[in-house]
């Protein structure tokens, strides 16, 4: 009996070091210039700063791997008081580091991260760079945050780490909105707005739509005139029928950027079909809003995968209709919505 007792005690204890030496682990972060050169703490409004850091295995037992899909990496972006960004990501939407393949989320604004292969003990990616580009003055902290998943030997929960960035010369914009307005016609919204002040390191516009007051879509982009007194402008938009939010995003030379006020206008295209899709891309643990106006009858809605796999099957109502996509696998889908003898298709990504 006592020799039994003393084989389980040796295989507990082999199985604790076991688990003790299978663990993920991040090198902390430092902040590099554009050019990843040298060490910085800040950098200009417009200009670029890297990121960098490394995750890797840290156990020293050459028999334990990191299995794959079980490695969740979140790296956020700052948002200071006032829904001020100091700096926000400026890299691909997706790239792969080795062992890693990332994901950036555009409506949570986190660069999210999953270990594609496995990782053997002492391995992992070395120099993962996340390019940020300063947008408005302020300091704001980055962090990382690392949580090894259930199954395996050692379920570590988070690792954690951070560093902050200070961006200057952000400044506000220089041009100034004397009047921003909308009236309907018909179908179409049409917005006016006029600016009184000098546009010399304006950029441009971004219009924003959104039919709930809540989740705004960018519908059009109107360059600024560069004019030293200031310009009139105007865009036109054939909305949904019903109620339409608007705003404007103003952009300076150097990217930072502020909102206007947000302008409500209704519109009656009862005689007219269409179908609005957003947010895109959506994350997994969102809904996928599908609305349409303008069409009488039946409208089926069919999900599809990358490979072009039917995935789902769908009655939508002529209103506000919602999907949820918590059961599907990140990467691309296309929806088709069909109505009164035509085919809509839109493309949609879907983030974890």
């Amino acid at each position: 009996m006592k020799r039994t007792f003393l084989i389980l005690l040796t295989g507990l204890l082999f199985n604790a070091s076991f688990a003790q030496n299978c663990d993920i682990s991040q090198s902390g972060m430092a902040i590099y210039n554009a050019a990843n050169t040298a060490p910085i703490t800040s950098v200009d409004a417009g200009q670029n700063a890297n990121f960098r850091f490394s995750i890797k295995n840290s156990g020293t037992d050459a028999t334990c791997s990191i299995p794959a899909n079980t490695v969740l990496a979140a790296f956020d972006f700052p948002t200071l008081a006032g829904n001020v960004k100091p700096y926000k990501y400026d890299g691909p939407l997706s790239f792969v580091s080795g062992y890693f393949t990332w994901v950036y989320n555009s409506v949570d604004e986190v660069l999210e991260g999953t270990n594609t292969t496995a990782i053997p003990t002492g391995m992992g990616d070395l120099n993962i760079l996340v390019k940020v580009k300063g947008n408005a003055n302020g300091k704001g902290r980055s962090n990382l945050n690392l949580t090894q998943g259930k199954g395996l030997a050692d379920n570590s929960g988070n690792n954690y780490s951070g560093v902050q960035l200070e961006v200057t010369n952000g400044g506000l914009l220089p041009i100034k909105l004397a009047a921003f307005s909308i009236v309907a016609e018909k179908c179409d919204a049409v917005l006016s707005w006029t600016t009184v002040s000098d546009e010399t390191n304006f950029s441009h516009f971004i219009i924003e739509y959104s039919p709930d007051g809540v989740t705004f879509i960018n519908i059009g982009t109107v360059q600024g005139k560069n004019q030293a007194t200031g310009s009139d402008y105007n865009f036109r938009y054939n909305q949904l029928s019903g109620n339409g939010y608007y705003r404007l995003k103003q952009v300076d030379k150097n990217a930072s950027f502020e909102y206007s006020q947000v302008v409500r206008i209704i519109t009656d295209c009862k005689d007219k079909a269409k179908v609005l899709v957003y947010p895109n891309p959506v994350k997994f643990d969102q809904k996928l809003f599908v609305n349409i106006s303008g069409t009488a009858g039946k409208i089926k809605g069919e999900l599809y995968d990358a490979a072009g796999k039917k995935v789902t099957v769908y009655e939508f109502a002529n209103s506000s209709n919602t999907i949820s996509v918590t059961g599907l696998s990140a990467g691309m889908y296309t929806l088709y919505v069909r109505s009164d003898g035509k085919v809509e298709s839109f493309k949609i990504v879907v983030t974890r």
